[in-house]
């Protein structure tokens, strides 16, 4: 095994180790992350606009305001008497989200001059593609600390699910659904249930669905496994569309939630727009302290990742021919307030985030 720590010099017969053994790019592989694409896809941030940053390389903080819904319970019937003056107040409220500059992700590389001088690539083709697997380093951590702190966010579910239809995991309220029946075979039920349970809680729009076993269930199903139920089994996944995905970070997510090794049994939902990530960025105006993005030997930028659009702030030096590359990437999650609905509320506690739980007889 060899720990590459220089450039291989340039032999007369040089070529990529992908264009000769693999079909899939090694060195720039990403781990499927559906849950991170998702959260950074336009289904998602439809309508959402960027107000950390650009921040002019400050710390910033998104204060949102909104107004608890009036409840059918606070209409009266006065009667014959109708009232002339209002007496109820009702105000606004309000949740802030900060970013700290401080919390970054970074990956750096140093190129020698030597390295340059042997290897049988131009520079710039060298360095593009040490920036793209950089990229894909970064993008990679940014997914399972996104992940990680949107499954920190799952929120309640209505009180009109029924107590069979809820189960408590990890201190929070999860969807209850089955997959199975008592002798073993698949239950088609689930599909609806689940929507069922989503519909209970408000949900206005199909919202995707990322764990592991409730994947396999959605690829039987898909599959035709329950013909012999009496079921159309293609009608129900088509009035029902649900997408499905497995994404191996929120498996590990949720198994760290429940803290019993049951990751695999939990799934995730969320209705689009409900979460957001937001990006801090230090080169994107100001940059540094001293406010200065380009010199003689170095610049400062921001770039994106051509995969989920992530901003990435770069930064290149040249120190006497020896080229420094250090990108940083600075994600949070944001959610809605856990008193978006009044206490009273059946819907008091819902963020329209949750979790499922397959829990099967």
């Amino acid at each position: 095994m060899s720990v590459p720590s220089v450039m291989i010099a340039c032999p007369n017969l040089q070529d990529s180790l992908n264009n000769n053994f693999l079909t899939c790019d090694s060195a720039n592989l990403f781990d499927s992350a559906p849950l991170f694409e998702f959260l950074n896809s336009p289904l998602n941030r439809s309508g959402y606009s960027q107000r950390v940053a650009p921040g002019q390389g400050k710390i910033r903080t998104i204060e949102l305001m909104y107004e608890q819904r009036i409840l059918e319970s606070e209409v009266t019937q006065p009667g014959t008497t109708p009232d002339c003056t209002a007496t109820t107040k009702r105000g606004n409220l309000a949740t802030t989200c900060t970013i700290d500059p401080l919390d970054y992700l970074e990956v750096e590389e140093l190129i020698e001059g030597a390295d340059f001088t042997y290897i049988c690539e131009d520079n710039q083709t060298v360095i593009d593609r040490k920036i793209m697997k950089m990229i894909t380093a970064l993008e990679a951590k940014a997914a399972t600390i996104v992940t990680t702190q949107a499954i920190a966010l799952i929120g309640g579910v209505s009180d009109d699910i029924a107590a069979g239809n809820k189960q408590t995991v990890g201190g929070k309220s999860f969807f209850k659904v089955a997959t199975e029946k008592s002798d073993g075979s698949i239950d088609p039920r689930a599909v609806a249930k689940l929507n069922f349970l989503r519909m209970q809680s408000n949900y206005c729009a199909p919202a995707p669905v990322f764990g592991s076993d409730m994947y396999e269930y959605y690829q039987l199903m898909q599959s035709g496994c329950c013909s012999n139920e009496g079921l159309d089994v293609g009608a129900l996944l088509a009035k029902y569309g649900t997408a499905v995905m497995y994404d191996r970070r929120v498996t590990a997510a949720l198994n760290t939630l429940a803290g019993d090794g049951s990751g695999a049994t939990l799934s995730f939902t969320a209705l689009p727009g409900a979460l957001q990530v937001v990006w801090y960025n230090a080169n994107d105006g100001i940059g540094n302290a001293a406010g200065i993005l380009q010199g003689t030997n170095y610049q400062k930028r921001v770039i994106y990742s051509p995969r989920t659009g992530m901003p990435i702030d770069l930064t290149l030096q040249d120190n006497c021919g020896a080229v420094s590359i250090i990108a940083r990437a600075n994600p949070k999650v944001c959610g809605l307030p856990s008193d978006l609905f009044a206490p009273n509320d059946h819907m008091n506690g819902v963020t329209y985030v949750n979790g499922i739980v397959i829990t099967n007889p």
